[in-house]
């Protein structure tokens, strides 16, 4: 059965491995975390957070820094951070879902290895929600009505993606609508009834009120819900992509395809250790993750992140996922939408 590894029950575990005899300790020591985006970003936000919390929870307490080093959607700072900077747990590296995305780490500019770095932790995204204006459902599985018009803007981001299966594989009715801003926008455009159909996330405060309004409902979720992710009422009983496709995505690479996507979406912020690093340092700062998770200093910044933390074991398996991907189902995204009417570039 095709599930995504959020589904998979990742705790966050302290770790119980053997430490070496010398006690790891980095007492007098500062910590540089790197971040491959500009200040301002998802990902220099978690770092922010997290770079004094980790600090505050590894052995000596040292103090931390926050360098940023912005170019290439995070290849140049990851390549650098993986061939330069010395595995000695003085320089960690905070990243996205974009640098685990094969599109960009088999590109030719890519010069990092992800099997060969040590993953910390991370935190994983709410669950992308697709939702139909209640008058228009009747449309949706009718092919000879109207077409159901999902708005998107510009190229379909991961979210908006699942009806892009919905429409190949479950035989939705429905066509798509670009040129939207965003996802303000786009609820707006949903609410005035411009559109019947739209993405967005779980955690998300306007598809929660339009649900409760009575005037929207959830379709489908993509993937099933991460381990540690509250499950919101209005979305306990909604369906499954992953179990309304099951069964029906027949074609090898259309398979492996559905799977990376599902990869993808399950993934977000990590922090990683460059390889070669002592497996005792490793595992200290493993320890202190998860640790972080727990400090009530965390809370309030997760609260205002969005951030669910999840241990180093999700990240190494959704590298091995990505890994074993096809050229061919990393493509398939795009010839898929371009079937369906969008624009996309070759």
């Amino acid at each position: 059965m095709i599930r995504t590894i959020a589904s998979i029950a990742f705790g966050l575990l302290v770790a119980t491995s053997v430490f070496a005899a010398e006690p790891v300790t980095f007492k007098d020591r500062r910590i540089a975390v790197l971040v491959g985006y500009p200040p301002g970003g998802g990902a220099d936000a978690t770092a922010r957070l997290m770079a004094p919390l980790l600090a505050k929870h590894l052995p000596g307490s040292p103090s931390s820094v926050v360098e940023n080093m912005p170019g290439a959607d995070g290849i140049n700072a990851l390549n650098y951070f993986s061939k330069q900077v010395k595995p000695d747990g003085l320089t960690i590296y905070v990243g996205s879902a974009n640098e685990l995305d094969p599109v960009r780490s088999r590109s030719s500019v890519a010069l990092y290895d992800l099997n060969k770095l040590n993953f910390i932790g991370g935190n994983t995204r709410f669950q992308s929600v697709i939702v139909i204006n209640k008058l228009a459902m009747s449309r949706l599985l009718d092919r000879g009505g109207l077409p159901v018009s999902m708005g998107t803007a510009g190229f379909p981001r991961s979210g908006a993606q699942t009806a892009a299966w919905g429409i190949e594989y479950l035989g939705w009715n429905a066509k798509w609508v670009t040129g939207y801003k965003g996802t303000s926008e786009l609820n707006l455009a949903l609410e005035r009834g411009e559109i019947d159909m739209t993405s967005g996330n779980t955690n998300e405060k306007m598809i929660l009120n339009l649900i409760s309004g009575g005037k929207v409902q959830v379709v489908t979720l993509a993937g099933m819900a991460p381990a540690g992710v509250p499950v919101v009422p209005e979305f306990a009983n909604a369906p499954q992509i992953a179990d309304q496709v099951e069964g029906k995505i027949r074609d090898p690479i259309a398979k492996a395809a559905f799977q990376y996507w599902l990869t993808i979406n399950s993934v977000e912020k990590w922090l990683g250790l460059p390889g070669g690093t002592p497996r005792a340092i490793v595992e200290t700062y493993r320890k202190a993750f998860a640790e972080v998770s727990a400090d009530p200093a965390f809370s309030k910044g997760a609260a205002f992140l969005d951030l669910v933390l999840t241990d180093y074991r999700h990240f190494d398996e959704a590298v091995k996922i990505l890994d074993r991907t096809p050229q061919e189902a990393v493509d398939f995204m795009s010839s898929l939408l371009r079937k369906q009417g969008l624009a996309v570039m070759r």
